[in-house]
């Protein structure tokens, strides 16, 4: 079943996700161009991700995803500014791509070694 997204920004173009893409020396994973030129942003219709069972990276981990940043010009949910403000501050290689209600980040790894893996990065844990 696919996801239903609401409040999207106008679809990027494939010439803005290259200029982002070279701008930060990056390469984003196809799904998420996908995404991008599909949607580019939004609130997913099912945000909430499941708990995962036992034994796994979180033996109990329920979080809701709450907006997808976007490629646009306009000051909330912006995919470049969002970006700018925390890229000192992530794992180097980590773009930020949604947000969760408390302003916990996904992000989507550009590495090599781990492509394409979303991670959740937690605000309140950021200094431990």
């Amino acid at each position: 079943m696919k996801n239903v997204f609401f409040e999207t920004e106008i679809p990027t173009s494939e010439e803005e996700i290259k200029a982002f893409e070279k701008r930060y020396d990056i390469t984003l994973p196809e799904e998420y161009k996908k995404h991008l030129l599909e949607y580019n942003g939004g609130y997913p219709e099912r945000g909430v991700m499941p708990k995962r069972k036992a034994g796994k990276s979180y033996d109990a981990f329920n979080t809701m995803l709450n907006y997808f940043l976007a490629i646009y010009d306009g000051k909330h949910n912006n995919l470049e500014r969002t970006f700018n403000n925390v890229k000192e501050r992530i794992p180097k290689g980590f773009l930020p791509f949604a947000n969760d209600p408390g302003g916990n980040l996904f992000c989507i790894s550009c590495s090599i070694e781990d492509f394409g893996y979303i991670y959740i990065w937690d605000l309140e844990s950021e200094h431990e």
